[in-house]
């Protein structure tokens, strides 16, 4: 299963977030079946989105079948929520576009 991670925090934090980001990297390497596959690394939002109200508000992919590696990764970041007044995250999963559409289309095609 495919996730939009939707991550938020201000510039007070920046800092904060950006240190522990750089220990999830080196988790990554060290463990890499704890925390879910990053398929595309964080990108900046430039537009404005529900909820998301901090000064900088990003989004990666990331890709897990193991409901446990999302825990691991949800925990890790929780536990240093306390340090980062501003820091929020989200999980929303997503799918391929394509996928259900084309299966869609083709029972459309048969059908007829």
């Amino acid at each position: 299963m495919k996730y939009l991670t939707l991550v938020e925090f201000g510039p007070d934090d920046m800092d904060k977030v950006l240190k522990r980001w750089d220990e999830t990297t080196v988790l990554r390497e060290t463990t890499p079946d704890k925390f879910p596959k990053v398929l595309l690394e964080g990108h900046e939002i430039l537009g404005d989105l529900p909820k998301l109200t901090e000064n900088f508000r990003t989004f990666m992919i990331h890709e897990t079948d193991d409901p446990k590696q999302l825990e691991d990764m949800v925990a890790f970041w929780k536990s240093k929520v306390p340090e980062m007044k501003t820091f929020r995250f989200y999980f929303v999963p997503i799918i391929d576009f394509s996928s259900p559409y084309g299966k869609i289309r083709e029972q459309r095609r048969t059908s007829q």
